[in-house]
């Protein structure tokens, strides 16, 4: 069977995900990948329902869900200035990005944890799924997305 992006309902919430492989220890599961958060799940075959490709990129429920995500996750960083919890920030890589979030900070080191936004769900090579890391390292990461915010502003007050 091939199977890509998948969908399931676990406690009256739905999850959006991409399918990994048969749970071999398991007959009649799989594991699937969480489409946003770096998370795997084990779900029962029967509970997958898959979602068929768009005729277009973008417009898919899969892709709109990431992409509702994105803009949360996005509105929630631009709100914020510097090493602080909720701030977005990505990384080149090959011929996309990788994402990031801070989610824990303290006076040495900040915890990031990957964010699969863009549609390759390009890593890090790295941060990888994520860690605690030097606040001076991720700082520079930051500070480059602050920029941005700040260019992306100016232009707005200009208007």
């Amino acid at each position: 069977m091939d199977r890509y992006q998948v969908k399931f309902e676990h406690q009256g919430r739905t999850f959006y995900a991409i399918w990994e492989k048969k749970a071999e220890m398991l007959p009649g599961h799989s594991i699937v990948a969480d489409a946003v958060l770096p998370r795997s799940y084990i779900v029962e075959d029967s509970k997958l329902v898959d979602i068929p490709f768009p005729k277009n990129f973008g417009e898919g429920e899969y892709d709109k869900f990431v992409e509702a995500e994105f803009k949360k996750a996005e509105e929630l960083s631009d709100s914020v200035m510097g090493l602080k919890v909720g701030k977005l920030f990505n990384t080149p890589v090959a011929d996309g990005c990788a994402f990031y979030v801070i989610t824990k900070v303290n006076f040495r080191a900040v915890k990031i944890e990957w964010r699969g936004f863009q549609g390759d769900r390009w890593i890090d090579q790295h941060f990888g799924h994520g860690g605690t890391f030097p606040s001076s390292m991720i700082e520079t990461w930051v500070n480059r997305q602050d920029f941005w915010l700040e260019q992306k502003l100016k232009a707005k007050a200009v208007k």
